[in-house]
């Protein structure tokens, strides 16, 4: 299957488990009706965590500086279900990116070190890494707590050793 294939599938993919977040969350007892509403908003892209990545991102993605809103995604670094709450609504908890440098960052494919600079995964072959024009480090050096956001995301997907 062509690398954009896969990259499309992923993406697709990605949505699958928002029924189950939001059902989720209205489930949910312990969370009075004003954060649960706030929580769905997120969840569906519409709320806090957006707007807060998209100001740390001057409302474009952090690898390509590409702004077309459409194609852009808030993209939790650790991820939504391993989130706390508190770090689900965090905006350092994000990076804004293009649809597929999203699939791939999800799916573990790519990370990004402290200083900003890519780390490709050896399950991406060199010709794909060419196609997907990889190996491009963030616009911005990330801060402290996108930091230790990275260092999960890292850890989660086995780019540092244990």
């Amino acid at each position: 299957m062509p690398a954009w294939r896969r990259v499309r599938a992923a993406i697709d993919d990605g949505a699958a488990t928002l029924p189950q977040d939001i059902s989720e969350l209205d489930g949910r007892d312990d969370l009075d009706k004003t954060t649960r509403q706030m929580l769905v908003d997120d969840r569906l892209g519409q709320g806090k965590f957006r707007r807060a990545v998209d100001l740390l991102w001057d409302q474009s993605c952090a690898v390509s500086g590409c702004n077309v809103r459409e194609v852009l995604r808030a993209s939790h670094i650790k991820p939504w279900k391993s989130s706390t709450d508190r770090e689900r609504l965090d905006g350092h908890n994000g990076l804004l990116l293009t649809a597929d440098i999203d699939a791939l960052f999800d799916r573990g494919l790519i990370s990004f070190a402290d200083d900003g600079e890519m780390i490709v995964s050896s399950r991406l072959a060199k010709p794909n890494r060419k196609l997907l024009r990889l190996e491009r480090p963030l616009r911005k050096k990330p801060n402290k707590a996108q930091c230790r956001y990275l260092a999960d995301h890292r850890q989660r997907w086995a780019f540092d050793p244990a």
